[in-house]
């Protein structure tokens, strides 16, 4: 099975041709391998006992790599089947409730250009930028263990504020891993940080035997990373000024306090896992 999968990978590697967000944004690709790893989190700094868990995907097509959690790829497939084969919005929307909200409601695409893509929903609008100073230094060291039937080496870096172990295996020559981590010559299957507040771990790995369609937001709006996290602090801050700003002209059914407040206690995220 591992001498099949290598073999497999070595040929997937050549698939990649030269692209950019533009070319990939108005499509819908194959996935040939599919990671599920399992996320596990503490979001809100005031209650560190509080842990979150979520599936998160990382696909694999022709042209890029997707990591995205489990829920939002299943919502956002919904989404766009609606919009781009002009469903019933109704429809939609029922099936839309039958599946659970995402807790990472980002998504990231690696292209072979070494490209890393933010993506993420602010306030109604769908966002992305390019991290263009996302670089990753590694250290690696000669430890070793065995996960997921894989051996695996170790490696540790400090990115944006925190120190990270990863596990990476060379028996999968894939230099991808969970959210914005790559660059090393194997596949990650699992990161860490050195104070576990941010964990993902591979659950499973496997190949597609029916259509696996990745959706890359072709509703999407261009920002730079500045104007990204001024939107998402402006938004996090108070909902209700910035959709007044959004929507001067509309009124609101509820007061400012009633919807802040009801927006933190859904969203209690204040220890996001890049500090800068």
């Amino acid at each position: 099975m591992k001498n099949w999968i290598f073999v497999f990978l070595f040929f997937f590697s050549y698939l990649f041709p030269e692209i950019s967000i533009g070319q990939i944004a108005s499509g819908k690709y194959l996935a040939h391998l599919i990671c599920e790893y399992q996320y596990i989190g503490k979001p809100d700094t005031t209650k560190l006992d509080f842990v979150e868990n979520e599936v998160m995907l990382l696909l694999f097509t022709n042209k890029f790599s997707k990591f995205i959690s489990k829920n939002q790829f299943i919502r956002d497939s919904i989404i766009y089947e609606t919009k781009i084969n002009n469903l019933e919005k109704n429809k939609g929307l029922l099936e839309l409730r039958k599946h659970k909200k995402a807790l990472n409601k980002f998504s990231v695409v690696k292209d072979n250009n070494k490209n890393v893509y933010h993506l993420e929903n602010i306030g109604g609008d769908h966002l992305w930028f390019n991290d263009k100073n996302c670089t990753l230094n590694w250290t690696i060291t000669e430890d070793s263990k065995n996960l997921f039937g894989y051996n695996c080496q170790k490696a540790s870096i400090h990115f944006r504020g925190r120190n990270y172990i990863a596990w990476f295996t060379s028996d999968i020559p894939i230099n991808d891993g969970p959210y914005k981590f790559s660059n090393l010559p194997g596949l990650i299957l699992e990161i860490y940080d050195i104070q576990n507040q941010f964990h993902f771990k591979i659950i499973k790995l496997f190949y597609p035997k029916s259509n696996y369609l990745v959706y890359v937001d072709p509703f999407g709006l261009e920002v730079d990373k500045n104007q990204f996290q001024k939107l998402k602090s402006d938004f996090e801050f108070s909902p209700f000024t910035f959709y007044q700003k959004k929507y001067p002209d509309a009124k609101f059914g509820v007061d400012a306090n009633e919807m802040d407040i009801k927006y933190r206690k859904e969203n209690r995220r204040n220890n996001e896992i890049e500090k800068y």
